[in-house]
């Protein structure tokens, strides 16, 4: 997805509810335990994201969880998908985006009623240990280049399989339509998360299927 200065703008708007709100949403101590974590990572208060959804909540909460164990340093310091977009740009090469804004929000919120991201969001805050030890067991398996161990990761969260399907496997499939004739017209680095990657319906994968030679290199 290409990120532009409107992208913030877009994503709040996604995000927000208009029938309801958090607290009414979510049971009392539910929400009180969310406002506890919240406040504990990030210094915010829950009241000010009342009218976002729950999905947003989550994925809030677990960037901060991120930066909590693995922080970023300093304005230099900036995540890796904006980091190659900027590299990109500052080179002048050609950027193309996979997917529309559209797309990604239907997979990351639209597929869910908000009642089912209402129950994800309660299962992650009451599990947050959990989380905390997933989280350090998925950068040290990104790291070590372990797909396997990345794929298991995501086997035991609660995604349904067509849930998953939605948020991976469809997108996977519609990006592999696309790369094969952006790759005939010159060499192509591609980024993508590191879950679109492994299984069997993940970009390597699919690439190995249809003929192509796909070769690990190691990082540093």
């Amino acid at each position: 997805l290409l990120l532009d200065s409107t992208m913030t703008v877009k994503m709040m708007v996604a995000a927000r509810m208009h029938e309801t709100s958090l607290d009414k949403l979510l049971k009392p101590e539910d929400y009180q335990e969310t406002a506890a974590w919240l406040k504990e990572l990030s210094g915010y208060d829950l009241k000010i994201f009342n009218g976002m959804n729950p999905m947003t909540i989550q994925i809030f909460l677990m960037t901060m969880l991120q930066q909590k164990y693995f922080p970023l340093h300093g304005a230099t310091d900036v995540p890796m998908d904006l980091y190659f977009q900027q590299l990109g740009k500052k080179e002048g090469k050609k950027l193309v985006g996979l997917e529309s804004f559209e797309v990604q929000v239907n997979a990351l919120f639209n597929q869910f009623s908000l009642q089912r991201q209402a129950e994800m969001l309660t299962e992650f805050v009451r599990e947050k240990e959990k989380a905390k030890d997933e989280l350090i067991v998925m950068n040290k398996s990104y790291r070590n280049g372990d797909l396997t161990k990345l794929e298991e990761l995501l086997s035991i969260q609660t995604y349904s399989k067509e849930e998953a399907k939605v948020m991976l496997d469809d997108r996977n499939k519609k990006w592999f339509e696309q790369l094969p004739s952006l790759m005939k017209e010159q060499q192509t680095f591609v980024a993508v998360g590191a879950l679109h990657l492994s299984g069997e319906n993940g970009l390597i994968n699919l690439f190995r299927n249809a003929g192509y030679t796909v070769t690990p290199l190691p990082s540093k």
